[in-house]
């Protein structure tokens, strides 16, 4: 069991797939039964079906393991659906340090895996909706059944389709390609931070095409889970997206006017923020968090902009 393990548990906290161990694990085990746990698991999982994104030391197969868990699904008060998870064992030379360069293992593990689903949708499920509304068009236009119910079905497969694709193009950075970083983060915003009620303020302002890409990808999902969690957790009424680029640093600023963070920040800190700090850094910046004057919370990020050329090759 060497390297990073990613899997997804259901909504019973059963494995539902994983990849990168060639152990045999029949689907349908627990976390503690697919991976010969000392105790303990059962408890972690339901944190996390409970809503709870999480960061946890176990022992698995008599060693020292790091497991990430992300809630899949739900909201607010609600269960998820599932639970994304990866797993990276810790050799004795790593134990107490290199939280650094295991971030940077898990963050490449999580982008992996994105692509892999994406393709799965498209490949898969996508391609059996587009096969069902064929034969629907068919039924319709040999007139067999009654038209009612066809249409409504032909409706329900259009409406599947229609989110599959985009699910993998978010999945994807499909807007990030085709839009640049300030054409992402502006239909993001449209997207998921608008429907939901909430004023937004976005100032972006890019050099040229942007940062280059290893760059965007992160300050674009640093970008999403600062907006996700004020739209889900702030209580806002009203966020703000800043985005300058200068000739020293990208600078991006995502800010909100909800109940703030808690005043012992350090001790609060769970897997979201950890994750948001890996993200900084892979981009070669630093993430800052802090409660904005007269109340709500403002997440920054800066990137110098020399590292960010030599990321592209410059």
């Amino acid at each position: 069991m060497e390297g990073c393990i990613a899997f997804a548990l259901d909504a019973e906290g059963r494995l539902a797939w994983q990849v990168g161990s060639d152990r045999d694990m029949p689907e349908g085990l627990g976390l503690e039964g697919a991976f010969d746990g000392d105790g303990g698991l059962s408890a972690v999982v339901a944190r996390a079906l409970a809503g709870e994104a999480l960061r946890q030391e176990v022992v698995l197969l008599g060693r020292p393991h790091e497991l990430w868990l992300l809630p899949r699904g739900g909201g607010a008060g609600t269960a998820a659906r599932g639970v994304w998870g990866v797993m990276r064992g810790v050799s004795p030379r790593e134990e107490g340090g290199g939280e650094a360069g295991r971030g940077a293992e898990v963050l490449g593990a999580v982008e992996r895996e994105r692509e892999r689903i994406a393709q799965d949708l498209h490949d898969g499920v996508g391609s059996l909706l587009a096969a069902a509304s064929l034969a629907v068009r068919d039924l319709r236009r040999r007139g067999v059944g009654e038209a009612g119910p066809l249409e409504a079905v032909a409706g329900l497969l259009g409406q599947a389709l229609e989110g599959i694709h985009d699910l993998g193009a978010g999945l994807l950075d499909a807007d990030l390609d085709r839009l640049g970083l300030a054409g992402a983060l502006e239909a993001f915003v449209r997207r998921e931070v608008l429907p939901r009620g909430l004023a937004c303020d976005v100032d972006l302002r890019c050099r040229g095409g942007g940062p280059p890409r290893a760059v965007a990808v992160q300050l674009l999902r640093i970008a999403q889970e600062a907006l996700r969690n004020a739209v889900r957790h702030s209580r806002a009424r009203r966020v703000a997206v800043r985005l300058e680029e200068d000739r020293e640093a990208v600078c991006l600023r995502v800010s909100d006017d909800g109940v703030g963070m808690p005043a012992d920040l350090e001790a609060a800190e769970g897997l979201g923020l950890r994750l948001l700090r890996a993200r900084a850094r892979a981009a070669g910046g630093r993430l800052a968090v802090g409660r904005v004057p007269g109340g709500g919370t403002e997440v920054r990020c800066r990137v110098p902009r020399s590292w960010a050329l030599r990321r592209s090759g410059v």
